[in-house]
């Protein structure tokens, strides 16, 4: 039964973040490719963009993608994020700065925006279905590794406590009390994707989670039976 519902979390949880990231960057990618009219050629790792000034190609709330060859720095969005596409390296501006990366040198190809378009249109489903099942089997995966710690933690409490259960119940534990945030934080991504909450709110949903499993950890040993006493140290008026 905990194997089920570990299942069905980890497969909604799953299609909540490719639901949500399909709502979110799908507008994006087809506005990138609808601005984009001519073949764009690389060079040894050197876009060779037809202008040099910046320029603005698609906004959302939350993310930004720029066009600037020189990174010049002069279009800056209020979105959140912005990726900023430059002659020989890639830039991603954040609350907390900023990191580029420089494209491979051995890079020299050209992109057609038509073949593009069409490769985006056939890809697409299998995008987000392949987003959705990575991000099940990863949970899953999580959540197994951590009902082990979970589980040492629980045990430590439990003896302390003067409660008892075996190694397998010890787990099942482990893995049962990240089942209620694991679904506070489908319910807020889901909630992102439909555009009732923004990032700022996924990050406070993000860390609440984390305190509602900490909080389960920590009062789940109560539940377990007591340790049975010692026959020395019955109350000998109750022999």
């Amino acid at each position: 039964m905990l194997l089920a519902l570990v299942l069905a979390t980890a497969s909604v949880a799953g299609w909540a973040l490719a639901w949500s990231a399909s709502r979110v960057l799908t507008p994006v990618v087809r506005v990138c490719l609808d601005a984009w009219e001519h073949p764009l050629r690389c060079e040894g790792g050197r876009w060779a963009f037809p202008d040099a000034r910046p320029h603005l190609v698609a906004e959302t709330r939350d993310l930004a993608i720029v066009v600037d060859p020189e990174h010049s720095g002069g279009l800056r969005s209020p979105a959140m994020f912005q990726i900023q596409w430059g002659r020989q390296s890639l830039r991603v501006y954040g609350p907390l700065g900023w990191r580029e990366w420089s494209f491979p040198a051995d890079w020299t190809f050209e992109l057609d925006p038509q073949v593009m378009r069409a490769r985006w249109e056939a890809w697409r489903p299998f995008v987000w279905l392949t987003l959705g099942v990575g991000t099940a089997l990863g949970l899953m995966g999580i959540w197994f590794a951590c009902a082990c710690v979970y589980g040492l933690g629980l045990a430590v409490m439990a003896v302390c406590l003067g409660r008892r259960g075996s190694a397998g119940l010890i787990f099942r534990c482990g893995w049962a009390v990240q089942l209620p945030g694991a679904w506070l934080m489908t319910v807020a991504v889901a909630g992102y994707g439909q555009g009732w909450l923004d990032l700022a709110d996924l990050v406070v949903a993000w860390v609440w989670h984390w305190v509602v499993t900490v909080l389960l950890v920590l009062v789940t040993p109560l539940g377990l039976p007591r340790r049975a006493g010692k026959r020395g140290e019955e109350n000998p008026f109750l022999a």
